[in-house]
């Protein structure tokens, strides 16, 4: 039976793009205000805290204006204030389920942390489902202050949860993170199972849509594009299997499929994408035209975070596999959408030629 948690996220959400870390800290927040005696015993037993706290302020997406060289907002997932008679702390809490940490992220919140003043102590927490090793000397170089680093994944939270799981909101918080793959069993499930025994089926079958004359019209428009085994990597790294081109100024293109990892339920999407770095210099007119094809073209094409400067932005032409399932040939579907998609971005590239393009 699915959680109430996912049952709402599935009815509130719009679209196919499913917020599951926005959703989930919310969630987070929420139980951890309801429950004070389980917020202390959470700081406490993951050496969050050096004080025995008599009050808290604990929020999401709390935004601090960057005074160093970043000219851009911090927004950390979690803030959290500890306070007792003469000391105060400071925990920004970062969350990741399906994806991977932004452009030096945790190296600004790091910073944001260290330019605090009047502060006991101050500690940066890096939380992900999947293992994503973070290096504290490049996240704290920068900083003049001592910044406490602390990485934990969520199944270190499950655990933690399952203390309580008498208590009915944290025992729907539990079936929430195991429906979400949260809580990491040491057991190979039936699915995972069939999923390693058919891999190597499933993989012939996406290269036989990816390869060929679909990488050759891919090269022809985009100037180059990734080897073989960059497909791999991407899908360990970043839940797709996809080849890419780079193009100039922090720009690049790809094409292939993405996977929702968040959610078992979800389907993958067969996806062409153009994509523009937070820190890229020619960011703005990129973005400009972003919105221009959006407009002129939304049957076409869909925009992804077009208006959060700190993240990369993309437009992308899209199809889930979901409406692909009931096609007679798979294989030669998604095949002929990519080598549409490819002529769509030809017809980008000619109308803009300004943009920065792989010369």
């Amino acid at each position: 039976m699915n959680s109430l948690f996912n049952k709402l996220l599935h009815t509130a959400a719009s679209g196919d793009r499913i917020p599951t870390e926005d959703y989930f800290t919310e969630i987070f927040v929420h139980l951890m205000n309801e429950y004070q005696t389980i917020l202390f015993d959470f700081v406490k037993s993951f050496n969050l805290t050096e004080i025995i706290p008599d009050s808290y302020v604990l929020q999401t997406q709390v935004t601090f204006r960057e005074i160093r060289d970043h000219n851009c907002e911090s927004r950390p997932d979690i803030y959290l204030e500890l306070t007792n008679d003469d000391r105060k702390e400071i925990i920004f809490i970062e969350s990741k389920i399906g994806s991977n940490e932004g452009e030096n992220q945790l190296k600004r919140y790091a910073e944001q942390l260290d330019d605090l003043s009047d502060i006991y102590k101050r500690t940066l927490v890096f939380i992900t489902r999947d293992y994503e090793p973070k290096n504290k000397i490049t996240v704290m170089k920068d900083c003049k202050r001592k910044v406490s680093f602390v990485q934990l994944r969520w199944y270190e939270v499950y655990r933690f949860f399952k203390k309580y799981e008498n208590e009915i909101l944290i025992k729907e918080v539990i079936k929430f993170m195991e429906e979400n793959n949260m809580n990491l069993s040491n057991q190979f499930t039936s699915i995972d199972i069939l999923t390693l025994t058919n891999f190597p089926r499933v993989r012939k079958m996406l290269d036989e849509t990816m390869q060929g004359v679909v990488q050759e019209k891919f090269k022809e428009v985009c100037g180059s594009i990734s080897k073989d085994q960059v497909c791999l990597t991407q899908l360990k790294y970043n839940n797709r299997y996809i080849y890419k081109s780079d193009q100039e100024n922090g720009m690049w293109c790809g094409y292939g499929y993405w996977f929702d990892t968040g959610d078992i339920n979800n389907y993958p999407k067969v996806e062409l994408i153009l994509e523009i770095s937070p820190s890229s210099e020619a960011r703005a007119q990129v973005i400009s035209v972003f919105k221009e094809i959006i407009n002129m073209n939304s049957d076409k094409w869909e925009g992804y975070k077009i208006n959060d400067p700190k993240v990369w932005s993309s437009i992308r032409h899209s199809k889930n596999m979901r409406e692909i399932v009931s096609e007679e040939d798979h294989i030669n579907f998604i095949k002929q959408f990519f080598i549409d998609s490819i002529k769509e971005l030809s017809n980008v590239k000619d109308n803009y030629p300004n943009l920065p393009w792989f010369k």
